[in-house]
């Protein structure tokens, strides 16, 4: 089995073993449980386990490098909407996020033909027979004043009834056109899975199995809900807030982490301001707390810019550091 494709050369997998493995120290037992029998003799400095499903790994042997998945080359946040980070994480977690980080990219871009940036363009919008109930899809472009609505060429050719509906349409004196908007869901999965992977490159595996780090891929899987919506809020790019991890206060009274997430669209750039819980027994609760705050005075929050701590106690360092 390959592990790596050509884009993961070397010196990036070993930049990743090199930066991370040292805070896998404190998890030796949950991180041998994750390998099979013929990897319990690798020594922990030689293990990058995906931070994702914390199942599928690769190891340094002295047979060269083993592993039980494939592995890519993660942007975080996606590639589309401008994601500056690259971090391995296996196959499988990085194309099943496929399915609700598109979304992203098609809510920056809406209404924006990539091909004509003078045009109004909504692909797949639905023409409805207020009578009938029946829809067919298309779509709508609009240019100097004028609108039109296509249809797929192929699907006329093929299939005669599209073609008789297309033509009964002509005759009607109203027709509903239901316009696609954003999946709130989805997005909310993608910027979580975004903040997580930050968070990740920001303080290494102390965050991924820590009790918020499981909380959080189980909000990610859509097992259980989120405390505090996703984002937050967005910010629009005239605001120049700091991006990456920062420390949320409230005067003086420390609430919780944000990552604030650049994104950038084809005509449009905002950042995406997600909350995460401190390392404290109580962060996961304090969530409700900031969304509370937020709500009814949002000038009274402040935020700074946090230093990356790749370290065995990196999120918790993050933490006391500002405590002291």
């Amino acid at each position: 089995m390959r592990i790596f494709p050509k884009n993961i050369t070397k010196q990036v997998w070993q930049d990743h073993l090199d930066i991370y493995c040292q805070t896998l120290v404190h998890h030796k037992d949950v991180v041998y449980k994750i390998l099979s029998d013929k990897h319990q003799h690798v020594a922990l400095n030689n293990i990058y386990i995906c931070p994702i499903c914390l199942e599928n790994y690769f190891v340094i042997t002295v047979d060269g490098i083993q592993g039980n998945a494939e592995f890519s080359l993660d942007h975080v946040p996606p590639k589309a909407v401008g994601g500056k980070h690259k971090l391995i994480t296996c196959k499988k977690c990085n194309n099943d996020s496929g399915a609700f980080e598109s979304e992203l990219e098609k809510t920056l871009n809406f209404a924006v033909d990539k091909n004509d940036p003078e045009a109004f363009h909504i692909p797949d919008i639905k023409v409805n027979d207020i009578n009938t109930g029946i829809f067919i899809k298309g779509n709508l472009k609009s240019k100097d004043n004028k609108t039109e609505i296509t249809f797929g060429e192929k699907i006329k050719k093929f299939n005669p009834k599209y073609v008789e509906f297309l033509s009964d349409l002509k005759n009607k004196k109203r027709v509903r056109l239901d316009i696609p908007l954003f999946n709130r869901s989805k997005i909310e999965k993608s910027l979580l899975k975004s903040s997580y992977l930050i968070c990740f490159i920001w303080w290494g595996y102390e965050f991924v199995f820590s009790k918020n780090g499981e909380l959080l891929r189980k909000a990610i899987k859509g097992e259980i809900p989120y405390p505090v919506r996703v984002p937050i809020s967005w910010l629009p790019d005239k605001d120049n807030v700091p991006t990456q991890v920062c420390l949320l206060e409230d005067e003086s009274k420390r609430l919780a982490f944000l990552v604030n997430i650049e994104l950038k669209g084809i005509d449009a750039q905002t950042t995406a301001c997600v909350v995460i819980p401190n390392p404290t027994p109580n962060g996961w609760n304090m969530l409700n707390e900031v969304q509370s705050l937020i709500k009814t005075d949002q000038h009274g929050l402040s935020f700074s810019t946090l230093p990356m701590v790749v370290h065995r106690f990196g999120y918790t360092i993050s933490w006391n550091i500002i405590l002291d």
